[in-house]
């Protein structure tokens, strides 16, 4: 079971980002009277400078910076998935002005891209998350273009060309599924990256805005009164650290099993 420890702490995460709705208007609760209360029977991560459960609002922020982290990899996964395939199938001068603009997108730091990309488009979670899509489709590309460059030339993909199978049936029946391991492998990685990076974002103020509870705006506000409160660290500390650490433990043991390159 100790082996496994990354798949309770997983499965721990969703069924909190289930119940997390319910703890939002909770964790938005001003209690004056006992703000900056250390950790105690009745508040188990103690409270901030407004007397706000921290327990209750590291909770309410797995329902933004979860299931935003999972949406970002999904659109990324889509689109590079269909772009890089398509390319790579295609060849010619769709796939050179592909290569050029992940190349282009390569060339600088994806979370630094990230970071002024939502600057431009403004403070919020949906300008967030669109700004981590923008550069997040390209490791996905990348890697499906490799692959199905690769695959294109196996003997039963040049069988299928021989009898006329359109393209379509090819790409979804022969070239998709062979992509489907390596994908799911860069998509726990980038699931990982992605939380990490939209954390950092709502540190600085880009993320999430108050009231509204995630992970990265908690440490920020933690920051402020580290001297007089260490305690309102723990939870959004621990939520990042254990979610992102579960999620590149699971990638990797996903690619110890399918025998894939790193």
């Amino acid at each position: 079971m100790v082996r496994h420890w990354y798949l309770g702490v997983l499965v721990g995460w969703l069924a909190l980002a289930c119940v997390a709705p319910w703890c939002v208007e909770a964790g938005n609760r001003i209690a004056l009277e006992r703000a900056f209360a250390p950790p105690a029977a009745d508040l188990w991560l103690g409270s901030d400078d407004l007397g706000r459960s921290i327990l209750l609002r590291t909770v309410a922020g797995a329902a933004v910076s979860a299931p935003l982290a999972a949406g970002v990899v999904l659109v990324s996964l889509c689109v590079g998935t269909f772009l890089g395939t398509f390319g790579a199938w295609r060849g010619g001068w769709f796939d050179a002005c592909l290569q050029r603009v992940v190349e282009l997108f390569q060339a600088f730091p994806g979370l630094l891209l990230a970071i002024a990309l939502a600057g431009i488009l403004g403070p919020g979670t949906g300008n967030v998350a669109l700004a981590l899509c923008l550069v997040g489709w390209v490791g996905f590309a990348r890697l499906a273009r490799a692959q199905a460059a690769s695959l294109k030339s196996w003997e039963h993909v040049l069988v299928a060309r021989a009898l006329g199978t359109p393209e379509a049936r090819i790409l979804l029946r022969h070239i998709l599924p062979l992509l489907a391991a390596p994908l799911l492998v860069e998509a726990t990685f980038a699931f990982a990256a992605t939380l990490a990076a939209e954390a950092g974002m709502s540190f600085l103020g880009l993320g999430a805005q108050p009231p509204m509870a995630a992970w990265g705006s908690m440490l920020r506000e933690a920051t402020q009164f580290l001297l007089v409160a260490p305690h309102m660290l723990i939870g959004p500390g621990f939520a990042i650290l254990s979610l992102v650490m579960a999620m590149q433990t699971a990638g990797e043991r996903l690619r110890q099993r399918w025998q894939l390159p790193r």
